[in-house]
């Protein structure tokens, strides 16, 4: 047989995507069996095995080439694109929120500690470091480290050396790129500060974990853009493990909607503008009643004693929802279009506090979901005077401009998103289609064409941004059919 021309059998494929689920949790989708299937022919290609049977028993086999085979078969089913502070919105959360919420529980132990699970080749773990840095720059004494962890050996090498192509750096701002990197050949050399408080390690987030990893010792996991590969239970292992490393009231991080449909009781979730957030949940220790003394046995006297009135302890009062709570509610209460119970749970959110930005981005949805835009717009301000950077807001009011037939208004707010995140996908998507109606297709095109660039840097399923059930194929099927078929 010529081993050039080596086709996978259809009927071998299936036990082939079990043991990838089985071993590294990874689900091979539906629309990437061909895929899969070519990279399985050029493994074994490469190790002139001629017969699926024989390729399998080699990856069930527990030498020293059974586990090389398994490393080099990681390389090529991952996915290691990423760039440096992806998701300007959650990174502006953590920067401005949770970092800092953080910092001020531990002030007193000045101890920190972050993981990046799924890291891939490391520019998520070295943005936190940098965020870090840049926090704590004017505290003296701290002690604080960022774990990056992946499956992908060669995806960890590559990020220990911590040089990077020009394209890895394009959401940076000038002043960090300036201050954190240096050129070298064709791409940029990370600062040596920031590579040393980082550590990588291997690690699979399918299996539970076999070691004292860090048992309730981290303080943050950020695991982003990985779970969307998982089988549902790889991810339950790993929502298992993250619960044991976590602090008490540690926080975890995910890839917007990564986590829907599953069982999170472990941890509470905290609703934000720009992500969900899950904090570990402890389980409440119940304490044992305590048992009535024995009676006392006393002697009769002459005049009858009064009843013993034993208090009867009542059930305690259920505390009131937090603030995060009501805003979940209201949240789901705008999606059913259920208006009036959804202004009810903002309103009691925003009479304990004025200033919650939530709430106000709740509210002016839900105006402008009413045709009440001019309501909306003002609670936009209002918003605004909170969070003036907030890029949900400017959508918001782009949206209600061009409801209005403001398209010169929508444009210029479309424009100042791009501006204040330069990878808005739907913005670059949204002004391609205000100036093919004015009359300027080249200038449509370019948006466009930016647009497509950016989602060919993601996977096809995921979504292109949280509010919409809109996945980055879906949306590259809309821009360019031909392309898509290309593929």
């Amino acid at each position: 047989m010529a081993f050039s021309q080596l086709t996978l059998p259809e009927h071998w494929l299936y036990p082939f995507i079990e043991l990838i689920d089985e071993r590294t949790g990874i689900r091979i989708r539906e629309q990437d069996y061909s895929e899969f299937a070519r990279k399985l022919g050029q493994r074994m290609i490469k190790l002139r095995i001629p017969r699926p049977e024989d390729y399998y028993a080699h990856l069930t086999g527990l030498t020293d080439q059974s586990r090389q085979e398994w490393r080099e078969l990681t390389v090529m089913i991952t996915n290691v694109e990423s760039y440096f502070f992806r998701d300007h919105g959650q990174f502006q959360l953590l920067e401005q929120v949770l970092l800092p919420r953080l910092i001020a529980m531990k002030r007193q132990e000045r101890q920190l500690r972050i993981w990046s699970a799924g890291c891939s080749t490391g520019e998520e773990p070295y943005s936190l470091a940098i965020l870090l840095r840049q926090l704590l720059a004017h505290e003296q004494g701290w002690e604080y480290e960022v774990l990056g962890t992946d499956i992908n050996p060669m995806a960890l090498d590559r990020a220990r050396e911590g040089y990077y192509p020009q394209w890895s750096l394009r959401s940076l701002a000038p002043m960090i790129r300036e201050r954190y990197f240096q050129p070298c050949g064709d791409g940029f050399q990370l600062d040596q500060r920031i590579r040393k408080m980082v550590r990588f390690e291997a690690f699979n987030l399918a299996k539970p974990m076999a070691r004292q990893i860090a048992i309730g010792q981290i303080d943050l996991i950020v695991c982003r853009n990985v779970f969307i590969y998982f089988s549902p239970d790889a991810i339950t292992t790993a929502l298992a493990t993250f619960h044991r490393a976590l602090t008490p009231h540690g926080y975890l991080m995910t890839g917007h909607a990564e986590l829907y449909g599953q069982d999170l009781a472990a941890f509470q979730s905290h609703l934000f503008p720009e992500s969900v957030i899950y904090q570990r949940r402890d389980r409440q220790r119940v304490k044992s009643p305590v048992p009535l003394p024995p009676p006392v046995i006393s002697e009769p006297r002459l005049r009858p004693v009064p009843p013993v009135v034993v208090p009867v302890a009542m059930p305690p009062t259920a505390p009131p929802p937090s603030l995060a709570d009501l805003l979940t509610e209201a949240e789901f209460c705008l999606q059913q279009k259920n208006y009036r119970r959804s202004r009810q749970k903002i309103e009691a959110v925003l009479a304990q506090d004025r200033r919650n930005f939530a709430a106000h981005l709740l509210k002016a949805q839900l105006e402008a979901n009413s045709g009440k835009y001019e309501e909306a717009i003002a609670t936009c301000q209002q918003a605004l005077k909170i969070e003036p950077l907030s890029i949900a807001i400017y959508y918001l009011m782009a949206q209600i401009a061009e409801e209005q037939g403001d398209n010169e208004g929508a444009k210029q707010l479309f424009k100042k998103i791009i501006y204040l995140e330069p990878t808005a996908i739907l913005a670059y998507y949204e002004l391609s289609q205000l100036y093919d109606q004015e009359g300027n297709p080249d200038r449509g095109q370019k948006m466009r064409q930016t647009a497509l660039a950016l989602l060919q840097q993601l996977p096809p399923q995921s979504r292109v941004d949280q509010r919409l059930n809109l996945t980055v194929e879906d949306l590259i099927e809309q821009i360019d059919p031909a392309n898509l078929l290309s593929e």
